[in-house]
């Protein structure tokens, strides 16, 4: 289990909603039951800077044993997203390395993580004329997730940190 998730595994919201913890909670109105990773990923989907459902599609991804846990908590953690796009008539999502305090715009050593495939110097991916590059939201955030694994211990811990309240 992530640690960034036990820490937080005593009482989730999550685990409210299923049944687990001191305290049962009521699934909100207009919120959408939540069980698949396709629910989770049609939420992002519809919703791309929900902070929140990623975090919560985190945990069920570490529930599940899935390497990609611990990467969709640091992307919710970062609020990045990658960007979205169209290129040749179809809706394109990239990651951004350079100067800009853009949601899309990485660290340099995560990025540098990301499959050499198509990546540039400062985008992933790098579009090309046949539109093979052309990627997904869950595309380049599965990509990015499986990058973070990569990291050394101690530069995970530090983009797992909660940010710091203002």
């Amino acid at each position: 289990m992530i640690p960034a998730i036990r820490a937080r595994r005593k009482r989730s919201r999550a685990d409210c909603w299923r049944g687990r913890g001191a305290a049962k909670l009521k699934q909100p109105k207009g919120v959408p039951l939540v069980t698949e990773e396709e629910d989770f990923q049609r939420a992002l989907d519809t919703n791309p800077e929900d902070w929140w459902m990623r975090q919560l599609f985190a945990e069920w991804l570490d529930d599940h044993g899935d390497p990609r846990a611990e990467g969709y908590l640091a992307i919710a953690r970062q609020k990045r997203r990658p960007l979205q796009g169209r290129n040749r008539d179809r809706d394109a999502w990239w990651w951004h390395c350079g100067s800009s305090d853009f949601h899309n715009n990485l660290a340099r050593d995560w990025f540098a993580l990301l499959p050499e495939d198509g990546r540039s110097d400062l985008f992933w991916p790098v579009f090309t004329a046949d539109a093979r590059a052309v990627r997904t939201r869950r595309e380049c955030e599965d990509a990015l997730a499986l990058a973070f694994r990569q990291l050394p211990a101690e530069r995970r811990a530090e983009l797992l940190k909660p940010p710091a309240l203002v």
